[in-house]
């Protein structure tokens, strides 16, 4: 009697359990990471690399120059960010490094909170299309809001 309820258990285990399985949704293909504010950092094709001080709220370059050719180590940018999801909220774009990594895009949202969230795909298949799409429908958590980094009349802007 034991032996016909372990044949039946396995029976539904391996004909049943994968048809249940499949009806879940597919996952979307996008990260979701929380990376600490002091951390952030943002690649920009051709012009170089930039970190986020969290105590000032703004972008500093660590290594690049403007399109005239000065140097721009050390000194506070402004970039434009592009409103994502349905509360508008200001997320910055990595398009991602031309040498390393030319298909990697991610958008960064700097938060209220000690983290920002940063929103990446991989670099299959339609990985531009999917996190689009994502970011079209993405919505902070609960408590938590978007800000913008800090800009003033001066600053090197950075498209």
């Amino acid at each position: 009697m034991r032996k016909r309820y372990f044949v039946v258990l396995v029976a539904v285990m391996c004909f049943v359990m994968p048809f249940i399985n499949s009806g879940a949704g597919a996952k979307s293909g996008v990260r979701v990471k929380h990376v600490p504010k002091r951390k952030l950092g943002l690649a920009v094709k051709a012009v170089g690399g930039f970190a986020y001080n969290a105590k000032l709220n703004r972008w500093e370059c660590v290594t690049g120059t403007n399109s005239d050719g000065a140097d721009l180590a050390g000194k506070p940018v402004i970039f434009k960010p592009v409103l994502i999801g349905r509360q508008k909220v200001p997320a910055y774009l990595e398009a991602g490094n031309m040498m390393a990594d030319p298909c990697d895009r991610s958008y960064i949202i700097i938060t209220d909170q000690n983290y920002a969230i940063v929103l990446s795909t991989t670099c299959t298949g339609d990985s531009f299309k999917r996190l689009d799409n994502y970011a079209k429908s993405f919505g902070l958590p609960k408590g938590v809001h978007a800000i913008r980094a800090k800009e003033e009349a001066g600053w090197a802007v950075i498209e």
